[in-house]
């Protein structure tokens, strides 16, 4: 016999269930809802899997649609059978368009990085199984090639050390986003604040090891 505790209650208007790793996608549908979104579009860079720990998982369950950007080769096919309606990419995400050397702890890990500090910092808990070489666009790239041109109302961030450096690069300029969650801690997340700040985007809140941000176009609507 099932637990109450593990079936939906009429009450919950986004479901019972959270793919995120902290629950961040409850906090994307109703941060949406409020804006009077029902199926925001996303741009999801460093996408993973699917579902497992997926920000964008419960949009796409939901009737929202976007893009799914994933270095790892063998990762790809999963989005492409799951989320068939998704357009997936499978190339990196750097400050620069190149190649660069994609750091394996194990094959599909979510863990695996392009980013040679964070290697460096996982050396004692995390030895690197292999080393492949792998495309790189930068953002700006994917948004103009995928988007056309036009950033989707959510961008989300999983980038294993790259986030800062890739919103470095951001233009917002012409287009943005509504709402930014990336993943940023410490010295990182302090000059995302700034640096974000300065394209007019507020901290909503951080979600463990993420924060959230929300353009002040819309944070009377969410606040």
């Amino acid at each position: 016999m099932n637990s109450p505790l593990q079936e939906r209650h009429r009450d919950q208007i986004f479901g019972g269930t959270t793919y995120a790793q902290h629950g961040e996608d409850l906090m994307l549908c109703n941060l949406f809802r409020l804006m009077g979104v029902d199926r925001p579009g996303y741009l999801d860079l460093g996408a993973h899997h699917p579902y497992v720990i997926s920000n964008t998982a419960l949009l796409y369950e939901r009737g929202s649609r976007g893009v799914n950007v994933e270095a790892n080769p063998l990762l790809v096919e999963a989005f492409r059978e799951a989320r068939a309606d998704d357009l997936t990419i499978n190339v990196g995400v750097g400050p620069k368009q190149g190649t660069l050397p994609f750091y394996r702890f194990t094959k599909r890990s979510g863990l695996n990085t392009f980013s040679e500090a964070i290697v460096a910092a996982r050396a004692d808990r995390h030895p690197v199984e292999e080393v492949v070489h792998l495309p790189v666009w930068t953002i700006t790239k994917i948004v103009d090639e995928c988007c056309g041109g036009v950033y989707p109302p959510l961008l989300s961030m999983d980038l294993e050390g790259l986030d800062l450096a890739v919103l470095k690069t951001a233009d917002f300029s012409a287009s943005r986003p509504r709402v930014v969650i990336a993943e940023l801690q410490g010295a990182d997340a302090a000059e995302a604040r700034l640096l974000m700040a300065e394209q007019g985007f507020r901290v909503l809140c951080r979600m463990v090891s993420n924060l959230l941000f929300v353009h002040e176009d819309w944070i009377g609507k969410v606040a």
